[in-house]
């Protein structure tokens, strides 16, 4: 009995403390806390972006949130499109200072992730604001009062080191005549690291080759061991009909090809569980589908019926394993999903 009278006192005592330490943080805030003000953007501004300003920073000034007590806060710079409510904020985050000073580019493929298509921007009319956080779980969160503004970011493509893959099933499969460099379809070294992933269709079982080059003066790789190519192997048979992910690493002389079928899923659909078969045209190099989305929920592309290999987007672009995409609006849409140009993978929502 006194056992449990002592257990039944400490578990008290526990719960008088923790509602103590409550009590207490309450009482050393001010009656009144009052929210940060954001003070560098004025509503209706209109902001824009070019190349030019590649090597500008760009800053955000606020007062500081007053809580009346000493509390270490962290605050975030938020944004999302006019009257999203920040559904699907982009932040930026910075501890216990009253400015942050973030690199154009970083900001500007922030905003990216906000354009219906990330290479073609536009102006945009976003809610930004500043949030306060305190160390302290009692405590809530302070919002500064939304501030609309117009942004426009730039879009500036990256030029990769390449493989061609010129071949006997050109023709047959949308890239022109064949054994021709200049249809060919290319894949592409995103680290410029000798690793190379690209998207190819073969509707006709033939033979191909990987070429550093358009042409065939330069270093051509054939078929070695399985698995392999070789500088001085012979033509590289296809390994059947379909649309193949293929990924080279030139520097180990391997090579792999992954059938893939491609398919739309998410919450926007209908469900996370199955997908939405997507359909491939091998003239204009595009998947696509017609159909019905729930407006504020989400997508994302993915292959062969697994998340093994998915797209979504990741600082405005689309990228294997990135976030899920936000449906603006209910309503009927055409979805292509453009894999052709490797990595500058894209994508469009497009309401009919």
């Amino acid at each position: 009995m006194k056992t449990f009278k002592l257990f039944t006192y400490l578990i008290l005592g526990i719960f008088i403390l923790g509602s103590c330490d409550k009590d207490e943080t309450k009482a050393m805030l001010g009656a009144n806390p009052s929210a940060p003000v954001l003070k560098s953007l004025s509503a209706g501004q209109n902001i824009v972006f070019t190349v030019a300003d590649k090597g500008n920073t760009f800053s955000f000034i606020w007062d500081r949130a007053k809580y009346g007590a000493n509390l270490a806060v962290t605050y975030k710079v938020e944004f999302d499109l006019k009257g999203n409510n920040f559904a699907n904020a982009k932040r930026l985050v910075v501890d216990g200072k009253d400015t942050l000073i973030v690199k154009v580019p970083d900001l500007n493929n922030l905003l990216l992730g906000l354009q219906p298509d990330p290479e073609v921007p536009v102006k945009q009319e976003l809610d930004v604001r500043v949030v306060a956080s305190a160390n302290n779980a009692a405590v809530a969160e302070l919002a500064s009062t939304v501030v609309n503004v117009f942004f426009t970011p730039y879009y500036e493509p990256i030029v990769y080191p390449m493989l061609w893959v010129p071949g006997g099933y050109q023709s047959a499969s949308g890239y022109g005549n064949d054994w021709t460099h200049a249809t060919a379809p290319t894949l592409a070294s995103k680290e410029s690291d000798g690793v190379y992933e690209g998207y190819v269709y073969f509707d006709a079982v033939a033979n191909f080759k990987f070429t550093s080059a358009a042409d065939w003066s330069h270093t051509n790789y054939g078929v070695g061991a399985p698995g392999k190519i070789d500088p001085a192997g012979g033509d590289i048979p296809a390994p059947g009909a379909g649309y193949f992910k293929v990924n080279v690493s030139v520097p180990d002389l391997t090579y792999n090809m992954t059938k893939t079928e491609w398919g739309l899923i998410g919450d926007a659909t209908g469900s996370w569980d199955v997908d939405k078969n997507l359909t491939y045209n091998k003239t204009t190099k595009v998947w696509s589908i017609t159909l019905d989305l729930i407006g504020g929920k989400y997508i994302k592309f993915r292959a062969n019926d697994s998340w093994t290999l998915n797209y979504g987007l990741k600082n405005g672009k689309l990228t294997e394993g990135g976030d899920n995409i936000l449906v603006a609006a209910d309503g009927n849409y055409t979805v292509t999903l453009d894999l052709s140009n490797a990595p500058n993978y894209k994508y469009k929502v497009v309401k009919n």
